[in-house]
């Protein structure tokens, strides 16, 4: 492995892994290829020219096998890369996940569920010319309410590898504490050379158990559905009679004084894409767009509602484009539907790079003169959906354009959703449990 130069404060999962997970203890030198392995995970040459990846792929998939679960797995799954959040022992960790209101920082898991998922899929593709790319999220289902998690306790990662297709692979996350679900979701990941240019092809998934049959045969109804939803988004279908008939209620009436033009919740904010959040392929780290997409989200409910909202369920999420180290990030917010009557609120996160036409990626010549031409490109990378719990009284929001409508129209169907998911009883959600407790569930 090629001598590295030390470190700059790395703020993302990759390069806290010696804080962030004690993998079990599968393997007798597990600290040693922690330690060994660190730097070549993250921490390539931050001078100079950046080093080839495949390296640090190969270093990641033996930091995964490492952390294989020994018998008996979780769930009865034959692989399962297992890591545990030490919150119990160490306090600087513990400092990192908890929110203003001394809750759990939910951004942070969302952030650790993409890790865990990418050593899955890049243990199984056991490859190092290949690039595992991020290309959707089935949502997040919450078990408990985040208020109710205990930042005192050791959390536990569960990533299983579901299905496989000719280049795409489907993958579980399932964190817990104390034998306890807190939250799970499924990433769907595909393989790429590593220009990014053309679809590798990945090994078949051979379940080996009875859990792991019926896993896949999950996650296959889970790909049609995926396909379905696709065919039925507003993106590229039109509205159904009953939603053409609300829209066409709505602007006959006019704006009430109970709803406020969609416009007005909008919220933005940019940033600079720096060296300490790139992948091992050197694009900003998936991870880091969800925590900073769910707060971009939290935000735009707070400032609409005037109270601090509750999450109730996180829906799909898709990536479209990696965002390259060096480029302008924008994470655009959008309240996009409020139904009053359950107190849900829906806001859509759509994140934009903008970068030079000839940016390359990972960038070269670090320490030298920069030299970009021609104006800023800005395109889409990333969407996602948040379903928030607000007050009765939150403004409703009234959509003036087309566009707003087939947004506005996106969000009801995503609190129906939510509802047939998980019928709210009255006064209670179910990110914020319904135990009794007088707390109030804040996990920004």
């Amino acid at each position: 492995m090629p001598d590295a130069l030390p470190l700059f404060p790395l703020v993302c999962l990759f390069v806290c892994l010696t804080r962030l997970f004690n993998f079990p203890a599968s393997s007798s030198c597990l600290m040693a290829v922690l330690l060994s392995q660190l730097r070549a995970l993250r921490g390539r040459p931050v001078v100079g020219k950046v080093t080839d990846s495949a390296a640090a792929v190969g270093d990641m998939i033996r930091l995964a096998r490492s952390g294989m679960a020994p018998t008996p797995n979780f769930q009865g799954r034959s692989r399962v890369v297992s890591g545990i959040l030490k919150l119990s022992t160490d306090e600087h960790l513990r400092s990192l996940y908890i929110n203003p209101y001394l809750q759990f920082r939910f951004g942070r898991m969302l952030e650790d569920f993409d890790a865990m998922s990418a050593m899955t899929a890049l243990e199984h593709a056991n490859r190092e010319d290949l690039n595992c790319v991020t290309v959707a999220v089935d949502g997040v289902r919450l078990h408990k309410a985040t208020c109710d998690w205990h930042l005192d306790r050791d959390i536990e990662y569960h990533s299983m590898l579901n299905w496989t297709g000719r280049s795409s692979m489907e993958i579980s996350v399932v964190a817990t504490q104390g034998g306890e679900k807190l939250a799970e979701t499924e990433f769907l990941f595909v393989a790429r050379n590593k220009q990014g240019t053309a679809s590798m092809q990945v090994p078949e998934y051979q379940p080996q158990t009875s859990e792991d049959e019926a896993a896949s045969k999950a996650a296959s109804v889970r790909q049609e559905a995926r396909k379905a939803r696709k065919k039925e988004s507003l993106a590229v279908s039109i509205p159904s009679l009953e939603e053409q008939q609300i829209l066409h209620r709505i602007h006959l009436r006019g704006i009430n004084t109970d709803e406020v033009p969609m416009e007005r919740s909008f919220r933005s904010s940019s940033m600079l894409v720096q060296l300490d959040q790139r992948n091992l392929y050197g694009f900003m780290f998936g991870g880091v767009t969800l925590r900073m997409g769910f707060g971009a989200a939290h935000v735009a409910a707070f400032l609409h509602s005037g109270a601090l909202p509750r999450l109730v369920q996180v829906h799909d999420i898709t990536f479209i484009k990696s965002v390259p180290i060096g480029s302008v990030f924008d994470l655009d917010a959008q309240v996009t539907f409020v139904d009053r009557d359950n107190g849900l609120c829906v806001v859509s996160v759509a994140a934009f790079v903008s970068s030079p036409a000839n940016m390359t990626t990972p960038p070269q010549n670090l320490g030298g003169p920069v030299k970009f031409q021609g104006h800023l490109i800005r395109k889409q990378t990333t969407t996602m959906s948040f379903v928030f719990r607000v007050p009765p009284g939150t403004l409703r929001i009234f959509p003036n354009t087309y566009e707003q409508c087939m947004t506005f129209l996106s969000g009801r169907r995503m609190v129906q959703r939510a509802l047939l998911a998980a019928p709210l009883p009255s006064g209670a959600s179910p990110a914020c449990g319904d135990s009794g407790s007088s707390r109030v569930c804040v996990c920004v």
